[in-house]
């Protein structure tokens, strides 16, 4: 979003193309509406927090699309401050109808932004549950090897070791051997393909937590210029008692460019 300066400072840009850019460029957290699949161990409860978060982003983005819309209508028939009565109680009307918006885009902001920040602990909470059980299994890995090689070394008969020293060959019980090799083997097998789905797993909830944090960031951002916003409106004034600066302001806000802005988000959220 472009800028408006004026009395109540600069306010910030709620969605800058750049921050855009890296979240469609990134892991596309919400790109659908079950970003985990249903093989995840956490998918369930993952895709039901970033359900709420979308939803809560879908409303803060209607709601100031609604205020965009009132906001426009309001300075095509009132560019400047109102004077007569009849030009107070239509600034009246308006600044209602936006403050409403506002206010409503504001409180959907802080519920995502919440849903988010809930997704990133949840999802740390995974990375360190993951890593876990990576090692658990790599060390399981360790025993079963130790464990059927003294298996084997039991199979064998008692003078295979000496015979062996001495680079001689002796007859063992090849049948139980192999049984046992083929047994340690299948059982490692296992035991590593759970390791590469672990992996992956754990890789998936990296990646989803530097979305996450995009995200987090957008809706700070457009919390932080709703407030701005917010504020410049109830600062007009009520009645006759209009602020010339802050009405200023308000007209100063590049309505069009948030419009832009917003629904390039909202056409992310709703094509998947």
């Amino acid at each position: 979003m472009s800028t408006a300066a004026g009395a109540f400072g600069t306010i910030p840009s709620a969605y800058p193309g750049a921050l855009i850019s890296n979240i469609l460029a990134g892991t596309p957290l919400l790109a659908s509406t079950a970003p985990f699949s249903s093989d995840h161990p956490s998918s369930g409860m993952l895709n039901g927090i970033l359900a709420n978060a979308r939803h809560s982003m879908l409303e803060m983005l209607d709601k100031t699309l609604a205020l965009v819309s009132v906001s426009k209508g309001w300075m095509s028939e009132m560019p400047n401050v109102p004077t007569t009565e009849r030009e107070v109680a239509q600034c009246a009307a308006f600044q209602k109808q936006a403050l409403i918006s506002c206010r409503m885009a504001l409180e959907n902001s802080r519920l995502a932004n919440n849903a988010f920040m809930n997704s990133n602990m949840c999802a740390r909470d995974e990375i360190n549950r993951f890593e876990s059980e990576i090692a658990m299994l790599k060390n399981r890995v360790l025993s079963v090897e130790t464990q059927y090689d003294q298996e084997i070394n039991q199979a064998r008969s008692p003078q295979f070791a000496m015979f062996q020293n001495l680079g001689l060959g002796l007859l063992t019980d090849g049948t139980k051997i192999d049984e046992l090799k083929a047994l340690r083997d299948s059982e490692i097998v296992k035991l590593r393909n759970e390791i590469v789905k672990r992996t992956q797993d754990l890789q998936t909830i990296n990646q989803s937590m530097t979305n996450l944090g995009l995200w987090v960031e957008l809706c700070e951002r457009a919390g932080g210029y709703l407030g701005s916003i917010y504020n410049i409106l109830t600062a007009i004034g009520y009645s006759n008692d209009t602020d010339a600066v802050a009405f200023k302001e308000l007209m100063g806000i590049q309505w069009d460019q948030i419009h832009k802005e917003a629904e390039e988000v909202k056409s992310f959220l709703q094509s998947r």
